[in-house]
């Protein structure tokens, strides 16, 4: 809900901590905070995320992160099959490209 026109800068959200002590991002980082965005997916996660994605510019964004890492030789196979899908997509956008 927006604010009702009085002077509340924030509407229904709480407004900014203030005093928390905090003077910059290394202040966070310090007390234990961990960016997930930073730590690398495991093979498996990475795996997960391919098939959430369907074709396209982010599974082979993930497929490529596999390159050179060790993996059981299911995961590999699992790769390799998640490469084949990405070519299979590139080929019809390719095909539907040359009928346009």
């Amino acid at each position: 809900m927006l604010s009702n026109g009085s002077d509340d800068r924030h509407g229904e959200y709480p407004p900014p901590l203030s005093g928390a002590g905090l003077t910059s991002s290394a202040d966070i980082l310090d007390d234990g905070f961990v960016d997930f965005r930073c730590v690398p997916l495991t093979v498996e996660e990475t795996l997960l995320e391919t098939s959430l994605a369907g074709p396209g510019p982010e599974a082979i964004r993930l497929l490529e992160t596999l390159q050179g890492r060790p993996m059981t030789e299911d995961q590999a196979l699992a790769v390799a099959a998640g490469w084949e899908r990405q070519a299979r997509w590139l080929s019809a956008r390719a095909q539907a490209a040359n009928l346009a």
